[in-house]
């Protein structure tokens, strides 16, 4: 997978590019509960299973340019096992997947099957097929179920995961921590909380930054601090441990044990772990290989652990790739195969074997190339430990509501704000309260 510089920002465009492989009608309410292409049909009993026919879209995220052969591979394995149905593949550039899928659910050619980012599924959920009518419950249970239950919306699974990065790991530099007697690699910071300790200790000790993040909203939910009510209806994280929380941080940013250029806005953070100027990092395991390419003399200095984990001992997964069937679809039996096909355990595990990417297929995460994983590299370290998190991976990069673009902004800019500004953590939360409501209320 190719990695740049630019997949280091902490925004959107960094976390579209990291989970892009290449940086990757009124049919629909006669459905029955039915699994066309190998599971539960919804023929009688000693009926044959129905035949599926026609054409359909399939629509991907920038994977023409590096992956045509895999794809087209798939395309053809499914042609062959049904062979009155046509695939018809359209790659879009990930900066154009939402509003080319927009326009194209209010025009008249809907296309059948899409590959979506996780995070623009629940804004256009209710123009969605529930994926339940036309996947088999054996497929469905193959999906792990903490990938796969966040996607359902408003009583129905509007999407279903496909791949993603991982858990995070946390990044060091060895040079710098060598000087932090309290360091253990074999005993890594297991909350975050721990890893604020650590990186001002580090500070402390030796100069240099400890960290370069800021507690966007994934971190309020490793702390367990829920970002909405129950029904989605208000913010719900303006809470006492939540203040504290945030304290915390800030104390660290003002005595440098978070760097300033954590609360950038620009692309790549002022400080990063190859500058030589910050210690620690948690990202995805696949940006080593960017900092192998683009900084070998860091790369060489770096060391892995696992990632804190969440107060249950969770790991969380902000982003990854979807499939989706509108509900306007002209061949949504047909669309259900060729997506249970896609998503098969087999058919990810050699997508996985092609790039630095991970199955939401459970069964596919119990093969050997994920649980014995060799190789002493720092690369083939921290795939085993991302691999060994896969079964405690759970996501949360939605919110689960049709504003969730513009809250995760206001959010990430308010903690911003709040880090390098006077407010204090009551009045910052209190302030993204009233400004997380007034979204939600329309």
């Amino acid at each position: 997978m190719h990695e740049s510089k630019e997949h280091r920002s902490h925004g959107r465009r960094r976390r579209r590019a990291l989970i892009g492989v290449a940086a990757v009608a009124a049919t629909a309410t006669m459905l029955t509960a039915c699994m066309p292409g190998g599971g539960t049909s919804s023929e009688g009993p000693g009926e044959a299973p129905e035949k599926l026919s026609g054409d359909i879209s399939f629509w991907t995220i920038n994977l023409k340019s590096g992956f045509a052969d895999y794809i087209e591979g798939l395309i053809d394995g499914f042609e062959k096992k049904n062979p009155d149905v046509t695939v018809e593949w359209v790659d879009v550039p990930g900066d154009q997947i939402d509003s080319k899928f927009l326009a194209a659910l209010s025009g008249s050619s809907t296309p059948d099957v899409v590959n979506m980012f996780s995070d623009s599924v629940s804004g256009v959920a209710s123009r969605l097929l529930d994926l339940t009518t036309v996947l088999s419950d054996e497929a469905l249970a193959d999906i792990q179920p903490g990938l796969r239950d966040p996607f359902v919306i408003d009583g129905k699974q509007a999407a279903v995961p496909w791949y993603h990065s991982g858990a995070p790991v946390t990044m060091y530099r060895k040079s710098i921590m060598a000087e932090v007697p309290s360091f253990d690699l074999a005993d890594p910071p297991s909350t975050y909380n721990d890893l604020l300790t650590l990186a001002n200790e580090t500070h402390d000790k030796t100069g240099k930054f400890g960290l370069n993040l800021i507690p966007s909203n994934d971190v309020f939910q490793y702390y367990g601090i829920p970002m909405l009510n129950d029904d989605k209806s208000a913010a719900a994280f303006n809470t006492s441990e939540a203040v504290e929380m945030l304290e915390k941080w800030k104390e660290a940013y003002q005595t440098n044990g978070i760097a300033p250029g954590a609360t950038s806005t620009q692309g790549i953070p002022p400080q990063w772990i190859d500058s030589g100027e910050t210690a620690m990092t948690v990202n995805f395991a696949s940006m080593l290989s960017g900092i192998e390419t683009n900084s070998p003399d860091a790369y060489k200095d770096l060391a892995v652990s696992m990632a804190p984990r969440t107060t249950d001992g969770k790991y969380l997964l902000t982003e990854m790739q979807t499939f989706v069937i509108p509900a306007e679809s002209k061949n949504p039996h047909a669309a259900g195969a060729f997506l249970e096909y896609i998503t098969s355990a087999k058919n990810q595990l050699d997508f996985s074997k092609l790039v630095p990417i991970y199955p939401s297929s459970v069964e596919a995460a119990k093969d050997p190339f994920f649980t014995s994983v060799s190789g002493t590299a720092l690369t083939d370290e921290a795939r085993k430990l991302t691999a060994a998190a896969l079964p405690d991976l759970t996501y949360t990069g939605s919110f689960g509501t049709k504003f969730d673009s513009e809250l995760g902004k206001v959010f990430r800019q308010g903690i911003r704000d709040y880090l390098s500004g006077s407010q204090g953590a009551a009045d910052a939360l209190t302030a993204l309260e009233k400004q997380w409501n007034e979204i939600l209320a329309g």
